[in-house]
């Protein structure tokens, strides 16, 4: 098992350090905290029909392909469209945002733009980002294949750099140090070893991923949506 963990001060809510990072990716805007909470508790049409424009806002800005964005985009439309013909209920809305804020699809994303984002423009030698990339695809394997234990995707979360806002709140560092970046690299590698994930180029299809999620809430099967993953 894991030894220990470099700091045990670090987020112990992994929804909460996404408050100061609101462009990560699809997921983002739609997980933080406060505003989750206040949607849920303000009934099941605001409830969507924020969610959908947060989640337009969000794909506009993140790294996958017009074709994953559109896909994703269906799928939230799908969920919507059902409620307001009064196929499902508010507790569908409610397992559709919780699987978005408490799933392995929100790990995926972080990880996601730390590759897309914090490892290109970073200090780090070729070789170092090279690594990085490595251990990051071993990590998105592992998670998008179910391989982690709790105590591993634990161990994940509390990697990840935080920094304290001016409220008080733990969040995800906005420029992240390379001392910072190597230390993420490390531990990914560590878990990595532990799980037994292969090395190896991987890339999620969060497309069919959303997909599958969608699925499972409405009791349904769909048809794999055929596009290029995610690059």
């Amino acid at each position: 098992m894991i030894q220990s963990f470099r700091s045990t001060e670090k987020g112990n809510c992994i929804k909460g350090m996404l408050i100061g990072c609101a462009l990560v990716g699809v997921i983002v805007a739609m997980v933080m905290l406060g505003t989750y909470i206040y949607l849920k508790k303000h009934g099941a049409e605001f409830f969507s029909g924020l969610m959908g424009d947060f989640l337009n806002r969000a794909l506009a800005q993140s790294t996958l392909s017009e074709e994953q964005q559109k896909a994703i985009q269906d799928q939230f439309d799908r969920v919507t469209e059902k409620f307001k013909a009064g196929e499902i209920n508010e507790e569908h809305l409610t397992r559709f945002g919780d699987a978005f804020a408490d799933g392995d699809l929100f790990h995926l994303m972080i990880l996601e733009y730390v590759e897309e984002k914090w490892i290109p423009d970073s200090g780090l030698t070729e070789e170092q980002k090279a690594n990085g990339v490595l251990e990051i695809q071993r990590t998105k394997r592992g998670l998008a294949e179910g391989t982690f234990t709790r105590d591993q995707i634990v161990y994940i979360q509390k990697a990840l750099p935080m920094e304290t806002d001016a409220y008080g709140n733990e969040q995800l560092v906005q420029e992240p140090t390379d001392k910072q970046l190597s230390d993420l690299i490390g531990d990914l590698k560590i878990v990595n070893d532990e799980a037994e994930i292969p090395e190896g180029e991987y890339r999620v299809d969060y497309a069919n991923y959303v997909r599958e999620m969608v699925d499972e809430i409405l009791g349904e099967e769909t048809a794999p949506i055929d596009i290029t993953p995610a690059t």
